[in-house]
């Protein structure tokens, strides 16, 4: 089993990733053979390559990024992470997030799954008219 201070490790490489839009430490958090579910239309996508592909489209929109853990509920290798925070596009407009993030942590401390819930509306709607 994987320790708790592993898991949080894990998790907090991979939200200091996303709030310094860095797209090779969010690759990084991940194992070559991870699983995302609900990233995009299709779901779960696997490996690498698709992990890479969606931490370009979630971080090289933005100019700037300010997401926080609230809460993380751990068990098991796994844990839920509610988060909220602040996105500004790279066109100036921003938006308030939130949501819940559930990570499956594996024996090398990488990210082995993440399924995503949060509601898309407000991130959309930066891009629009």
């Amino acid at each position: 089993m994987v320790s708790q201070e592993v898991i949080l490790k894990t998790i907090t490489a991979y939200f200091a990733a996303n709030n310094a839009l860095d797209v090779e430490g969010f690759v990084n958090a991940f194992a070559p053979d991870a699983s995302l579910y609900n990233a995009g239309e299709v779901s779960p996508i696997s490996g690498q390559e698709a992990v890479r592909q969606v931490a370009e489209q979630s971080l090289i929109p933005f100019q700037k990024m300010e997401v926080q853990i609230e809460r993380t509920f751990i068990m098991g290798n796994g844990a839920a992470v509610y988060y909220t925070g602040f996105i500004t596009a790279k066109n100036g407009r921003r938006a308030q997030a939130a949501g819940i993030d559930v990570f499956e942590i594996n024996d090398d401390g990488k990210i082995q799954s993440l399924r995503f819930y949060f509601d898309p509306e407000p991130i959309v709607a930066l891009f629009q008219g």
